[in-house]
């Protein structure tokens, strides 16, 4: 897949890094109701370090601790190995598809409940940045959710993807009272005219 540069691609890597780690955050709080909260503790303090013997002996606590079926998918997707051998773990519970960069994005968004809410605006963010399409019904789904920087990074994308579906939304998105969205609302109006919102 082709390699996609600047900021608001650097986000969306970023908040997805943020991502798995939030997830594997949560999945040591888990363990520590499940098994010793000591040996979880000393596995996390040797995980966290630069020193490949010391990631070596937390994954060997872990390893000696845990009684789970995909125990060893679990201890791969934790060491430090690249993403094509995390894949590779994974290979026989989830199906890995090749998609272009554009192809993948899409996908992110028909995922997006299991998305941050800042990964997802970073989702609209790069598809404004690089002109790429997000399928309207998700587009208008997402434009009603329940965060401001959610909503206010659809509008972003829908005035360049969009303008007048962006004009068509305004008179129910101008009931919008979040600030962030307000403004976004705001700049929408100065640019496209007041008139032409209710015209179109």
């Amino acid at each position: 897949s082709e390699a996609v540069e600047g900021l608001e691609a650097d986000l969306l890597r970023a908040a997805l890094s943020d991502m798995q780690s939030d997830i594997i955050d949560r999945c040591f709080l888990l363990m520590k109701l499940l098994y010793p909260a000591s040996s979880i503790q000393a596995a996390m303090f040797n995980l966290d370090s630069d020193s490949q013997a010391n990631i070596a002996l937390g994954l060997e606590i872990l390893d000696n601790t845990l009684d789970i079926p995909s125990k060893g998918v679990f201890l791969e997707i934790l060491d430090r190995g690249t993403i094509e051998s995390k894949l590779a773990a994974l290979e026989d519970m989830v199906i890995y598809q090749s998609l272009s960069a554009s192809e993948r994005l899409r996908h992110l968004v028909e995922l997006r409940h299991f998305l941050s809410d800042w990964c997802l605006s970073c989702c609209f963010y790069l598809a404004c940045q690089v002109h790429w399409s997000i399928n309207k019904d998700a587009t208008l789904v997402c434009l009603r959710h329940p965060s401001s920087f959610v909503r206010e990074a659809v509008l972003v994308y829908l005035q360049e993807a969009s303008p007048r579906t962006c004009l068509e939304l305004l008179p129910v998105l101008k009931s919008d009272r979040d600030p962030l969205v307000a403004n976004q609302v705001q700049k929408i109006i100065s640019k496209f005219g007041h008139s032409t919102a209710y015209n179109s």
